[in-house]
């Protein structure tokens, strides 16, 4: 059987070492010059930094799972922190809510109870939501859009400013006049609704090249896997609503399955290019996407925040993080989520506007030395209302083709553990479908 991903982020890394483990030798095709796709690492000039900056959480099992199954234990790759949201205004306001280390879902009832920064009006306001969705398992009867559904439920306009619309960027980088509610409660009961661990933070410690793809890939090649980079795929070879191959450039390659796990923008133009998928690409164009941006500035060794991460309210940026937990002393990257005015912005007036925020908060620190924007401008699908009737499963309608990247129906919003769930769904629907699921070989 011949077996083709098409796509190494972290979805077609997923899939290509879900099907490696069973035995089933596949080429991996990657049209860059390395892997990771939205979620790796960069050298720009005599920067090397993240493309973005991404946080685990405790209830990321799948790619924890998978990690584990390289060999790789987590505390190798991430530092595990109970959750912690620290968010500072330019009027010295801050709210800080910790979640102490007792059983869910009481973690959440007794963090809400203790939150600083809120006075007992707003925390009883909070308690009151998180009892009752608690209570109802975390569901709703319609989808709304999550800021009309928070003040139909009783939340003010402050604690929304403080506490739900940041936690809204961070989960779906969607703005919350549009956010999908069922989505944003869906992940809320997965991280505060079983284990108290599911709702810990968990930062990544190397680079995010040396975290999963690296391991990805000495994986897939142990298991006799092949990866080809700079190989884009074309075009998809279909006869008789059956894959027959696929095209890189213009040479067929014979391939009897493939798990297309390219961007959704892509996927798109190769899927209409048959009448058997023209309606599937139909769907992927319902979908938009928004960016997220970056600022990476360079301060003085002397520069830290005091945490791994703290949130902004009311300014250009959105989260700071310190880069000294990489090994970059005083290096800060301050990410901005979603649409907004900074993107018409120039990358200087964007970072001088940046860092004059930061020395509001941080008067102490010392001049920056340098700094780099980085923009990844369809960094995830919008996820707005109904967009889970909108997203399609791993099978397509032609026989050996399926798909693969955090657009599928997986519960999950645009995150590290949607792409990797993604992409095991992918490979176990192949393996069950086709009877390929042999036993392991055992790695050489």
């Amino acid at each position: 059987m011949k077996v083709a991903v098409a796509g190494a982020g972290w979805a077609g890394l997923a899939a290509a070492a879900t099907l490696s483990r069973k035995a089933i030798s596949i080429n991996l095709f990657e049209s860059s010059k390395q892997l990771g796709g939205r979620a790796r690492s960069v050298t720009d000039g005599e920067w090397f930094i993240d493309n973005g900056q991404h946080i685990m959480l405790g209830s990321y099992h799948h790619t924890l799972n998978l990690l584990s199954s390289f060999g790789v234990h987590e505390r190798k790759v991430v530092r595990r922190k109970l959750l912690q949201l620290e968010m500072h205004a330019n009027n010295s306001n801050t709210v800080t809510l910790k979640v102490p280390n007792v059983a869910a879902p009481m973690h959440l009832l007794w963090g809400l109870m203790r939150a600083k920064g809120l006075d007992l009006h707003e925390r009883g306001t909070a308690l009151r939501l998180g009892a009752r969705l608690i209570r109802n398992k975390f569901n709703i009867s319609e989808d709304l859009p999550l800021e009309k559904w928070l003040l139909q439920n009783g939340q003010t306009r402050r604690l929304i400013q403080f506490l739900w619309q940041p936690l809204c960027l961070a989960i779906l980088n969607t703005p919350i006049k549009e956010a999908s509610t069922r989505v944003f409660l869906h992940i809320l009961k997965k991280n505060f609704g079983r284990e108290r661990e599911d709702s810990d933070m968990l930062f990544f410690l190397p680079a995010l090249t040396d975290c999963m793809p690296t391991h990805a890939k000495q994986f897939i090649e142990q298991h006799h896997g092949k990866i080809h980079l700079s190989q884009r795929v074309t075009g998809l070879a279909i006869e008789q609503n059956t894959l027959t191959g696929i095209y890189l450039e213009d040479e067929l390659q014979p391939c009897e399955q493939l798990i297309l796990a390219t961007p959704p923008w892509v996927t798109k133009k190769l899927l209409a290019q048959h009448e058997a998928t023209r309606s599937l690409s139909h769907d992927l164009e319902q979908f938009h996407h928004h960016p997220i941006c970056t600022v990476y500035i360079q301060y003085p060794d002397t520069a830290r925040l005091g945490t791994e991460l703290i949130g902004l309210v009311d300014s250009i940026g959105h989260w700071v993080f310190d880069r000294g937990i990489n090994g970059q002393p005083g290096l800060m990257a301050v990410v901005i989520c979603g649409p907004g005015k900074h993107m018409t912005m120039d990358n200087e007036t964007l970072a001088q506007t940046v860092m004059h925020e930061l020395s509001d908060f941080y008067p102490n620190w010392p001049a920056a030395n340098c700094w780099r924007v980085m923009r990844e401008k369809r960094a995830t699908f919008g996820c707005e209302t109904a967009i889970q009737s909108r997203r399609p499963g791993p099978k397509t309608p032609v026989k050996g083709l399926w798909l693969a990247g955090d657009y599928l129906n997986t519960g999950y919003p645009s995150t590290l553990e949607g792409a990797v769930k993604s992409g095991i769904m992918s490979a176990k629907g192949l393996m069950a479908e086709y009877g390929l699921n042999s036993p392991a070989r055992a790695t050489p």
